[in-house]
């Protein structure tokens, strides 16, 4: 499981200058972190240098579950709070302007641009950034409690009684990286497609996917007996991965849909029910029709999520 692959690098990173400054590498991270809390909505993905540990050098290539494991080395709970755009603000440029190396040094995921030398937040998801909105953050939970003491940050949460989410409660950041993988890889073997978008408005509501998902699934039930067995489904992954083998990730996928397949069996009868096949994919958001890896406003091919 470890030499799984989660996504794959189309450039030099570094996990060594996470505590200097800008890192391309935390940022990508958090940017696969971000990728597997879409049914979050989340829109900041932040964490400090000290989380970031593996100190490595990253070729182009494939980024494994062995990587994951050596970057966040420790159990990595993140909090999903929303956040006035002020305090997201004053929290970044305060921790990068701190001698370096800082742990305290805060990261966020490809989506948001910030100026490098003054530090400011210029836009979020595409669209400019304000001080007067309220921003939903994923971000480390320590932090919240006072781990390196970002100043803005601590006196935010002491202001205004933000009550801290609970530790169980929270996500575990390497957790959402397998998820975003595995989704996206369990999307992509499945046929997902602009096709699905059948009003063709440019996304795929949940009723598009379910009916895809149907179809799908009525395709893969041999005997129409409703269900489908794990060698059956595995097999035809096995042969959607085989055909897709010049991908960066196609290969690497029925390591990770294996261990989708036991979870989803969630009766534990053997067999996948419909509710089930659609169970991961199907999310309370709409999905955009094409690739959302090719969305990241400064990011030019620089990683893309298991496809």
């Amino acid at each position: 499981m470890m030499g799984a692959q989660l996504a794959w690098l189309d450039e030099p990173m570094s996990s060594n200058d996470v505590r200097h400054g800008p890192s391309l590498f935390a940022s990508t991270l958090l940017w696969l972190v971000k990728a597997g809390l879409a049914r979050n909505r989340v829109d900041v993905c932040i964490t400090h240098g000290g989380s970031v540990r593996g100190k490595a050098e990253y070729a182009p290539g494939p980024f494994l579950m062995s990587h994951l494991y050596a970057e966040l080395a420790f159990p990595t709970a993140l909090a999903i709070v929303d956040m006035p755009g002020r305090v997201l603000a004053e929290s970044v440029r305060w921790a990068r302007a701190r001698p370096k190396p800082a742990p305290e040094f805060l990261h966020l995921d490809l989506n948001v641009v910030v100026d490098r030398t003054s530090h400011a937040i210029k836009s979020v998801g595409g669209k400019p950034f304000s001080e007067s909105v309220t921003y939903r953050v994923a971000i480390t939970r320590v932090l919240l409690e006072g781990m390196n003491t970002i100043e803005p940050l601590v006196a935010y949460v002491a202001a205004s009684k933000l009550q801290i989410p609970a530790e169980d409660s929270c996500v575990e950041a390497k957790n959402a990286v397998v998820e975003g993988a595995v989704k996206k890889a369990w999307l992509e073997l499945a046929g997902y497609g602009s096709k699905w978008d059948c009003n063709q408005d440019g996304t795929v509501s949940p009723q598009e996917m379910t009916a895809a998902l149907e179809a799908v699934f009525a395709q893969l039930d041999m005997n129409k007996d409703g269900t489908l067995d794990s060698d059956e489904l595995l097999a035809a992954f096995r042969r959607g991965a085989r055909a897709k083998k010049g991908s960066s990730g196609s290969a690497s996928a029925v390591s990770l849909i294996a261990q989708m397949v036991k979870a989803l069996d969630a009766d534990h009868d053997g067999r996948i029910s419909i509710a089930e096949f659609t169970k991961l994919a199907v999310s309370d958001s709409t999905i955009a029709s094409t690739d959302r890896t090719s969305k990241a406003p400064h990011r030019t091919k620089r990683a893309t999520c298991l496809a």
